[in-house]
């Protein structure tokens, strides 16, 4: 049996930089490291789904996964 994958990646936005957030802040709010967070934001970072979790979190935001 052949199993299916289907993964949608949308570019995350810079919602720190629209609400003048540094990177320290939402470092602080979720225990994730400031340079974790700078290699993720220039594209280089993989963060797990635990760090984007956190992250999201911590911005008050809300994570949503789905399928299409």
């Amino acid at each position: 049996m052949k199993s299916k994958t289907c993964s949608t990646w949308t570019e995350p936005s810079r919602p720190d930089a629209s609400l003048h957030v540094s990177q320290q802040q939402p470092a602080a709010a979720s225990g994730v490291r400031q340079s974790e967070i700078s290699r993720i934001e220039s594209g280089h970072g993989n963060p797990t789904l635990k760090t984007i979790g956190s992250l999201t979190r911590a911005m008050g935001a809300e994570l949503r996964i789905a399928s299409s």
